[in-house]
């Protein structure tokens, strides 16, 4: 039982994200997952109401993300929830996204 557990916790884990900006078109979000599975979302610019910078606090430390904001639906688009780049490099790619 505890082998199918530490699978499970295991198979959530992101070892690698990755945001592109295509100027004109929109922004895609890619993650890696620990046994292999990759997940790509492709945010178009025209459903793109918002970007910003996402604080939140996890047990007893803030941790900041990336949010998007996409017209229909009633969810935040978060990224880099698991792999933080800094803050400095979290500012670059947030002016880029909010320059397509």
């Amino acid at each position: 039982l505890w082998m199918i557990t530490l699978a499970h916790v295991l198979s959530k884990v992101i070892i690698e994200e990755n945001a592109t900006v295509i100027k004109g078109l929109g922004i895609q979000l890619k993650r890696a997952y620990f046994f292999g599975k990759l997940v790509t979302i492709f945010i178009d610019k025209e459903k793109l109401k918002s970007v910003f910078i996402h604080e939140v606090i996890v047990h007893s430390s803030i941790r900041t993300n990336l949010a998007f904001e996409i017209t229909k639906s009633k969810v935040l688009t978060l990224f880099f929830t698991d792999i933080y780049p800094g803050y400095e490099n979290l500012k670059i790619v947030y002016i880029a996204c909010t320059n397509i």
